[in-house]
């Protein structure tokens, strides 16, 4: 079980979304800024499905029982989109193969990051599983159209930050999104408590069935 907490931390914000901000510096050649705004679009698009999913079930009771639904998880999505996204910006400039099999292979971590989720019991399959689907489709979007560029290398003063940033995020410990996401939840509704999963699968408030 520790390995599975230790590598659900891979997916954290803590050190995700540093590692989104660290792609867009490496996209930030004259060349390349429009897919460094493609990126920021993309990524930012998916971050607020996850927020809107999340509220909506724990101001509202917006889930969906018949699939243990109460929102995407963020660990998941934002796994599946920032590690393959910038497996392909780091090896920009190797061959085709190389690319492909890098790429697969941050696919398959975030995989199984997102397969810790659910055996960690921190999501639901339902939940697991979508996100990564989304981050999927973020992150092939992005290299998709990342393709149509010319590969450049990647400056080593642009890599010292980016990794001083990573580096500096993981220390600083897991972000606290589920207390940022109740208190938001408590704001917008005049409940006691957040919408819970038992209320979702008891059939109880406002959670659908």
């Amino acid at each position: 079980m520790m390995f599975w907490k230790e590598l659900t931390a891979l997916g954290d914000a803590s050190i995700t979304l540093p590692a989104a901000i660290v792609i867009a510096l490496l996209l930030l050649a004259p060349t390349t800024r429009g897919l460094a705004l493609r990126w920021f679009v993309l990524f930012g698009a998916m971050l607020a499905c996850v927020v809107a999913t999340k509220l909506a079930f724990l101001a509202w009771g917006a889930g969906i029982a018949e699939i243990n639904f109460t929102g995407i998880s963020g660990h998941s999505s934002r796994s599946a989109a920032v590690w393959p996204a910038l497996a392909f910006v780091l090896v920009w400039n190797s061959s085709k193969a190389t690319r492909r099999n890098v790429v697969a292979l941050s696919f398959v971590i975030a995989a199984l990051i997102s397969a810790s989720r659910v055996i960690i019991d921190a999501h639901s399959l339902s939940e697991a599983l979508l996100g990564f689907v989304l981050g999927s489709v973020v992150s092939m979007l992005f290299m998709q159209r990342a393709a149509a560029y010319q590969p450049r290398p990647v400056g080593h003063p642009i890599l010292a930050v980016g990794a001083v940033i990573l580096v500096g995020s993981a220390l600083l410990g897991p972000a606290p999104t589920k207390t940022w996401m109740r208190e938001l939840a408590f704001y917008l509704t005049d409940r006691d408590e957040p919408y819970s999963r038992n209320e979702l699968m008891q059939g109880t408030g406002g959670a659908r069935q």
